[in-house]
């Protein structure tokens, strides 16, 4: 549970509310010690952040016309089709002979 509260008071304060879109290479951007955080985390723990993350972005999410809630979620699936595209090709690499 410290890994948790170190990772909300330090991590999600200082980058994640200033940088709400996380690009590719998430590990080679992010700190060492929030990493390390983070793999300590039970599932549960990590569960538990990613709902807390939700709740605290549902009311921007929401906010606005239909237009721009429907943007925002489109957004937000292009960042996520990106990230789910980044990580099969580098899971392809892993696979190729050597």
């Amino acid at each position: 549970m410290a890994a948790n509260n170190w990772l909300k008071n330090n991590w999600l304060k200082n980058n994640w509310l200033k940088n709400n879109s996380v690009s590719p290479g998430l590990a080679q951007m992010l700190h060492p010690e929030t990493l390390e955080a983070y793999r300590r985390m039970t599932t549960s723990e990590r569960l538990q952040l990613t709902l807390q993350m939700t709740r605290d972005n549902a009311k921007w999410l929401l906010h606005g016309t239909p237009e721009q809630v429907a943007r925002k979620f489109e957004l937000l699936r292009r960042q996520n089709d990106e990230r789910n595209r980044n990580m099969l090709a580098g899971l392809a690499r892993l696979k190729e002979p050597t």
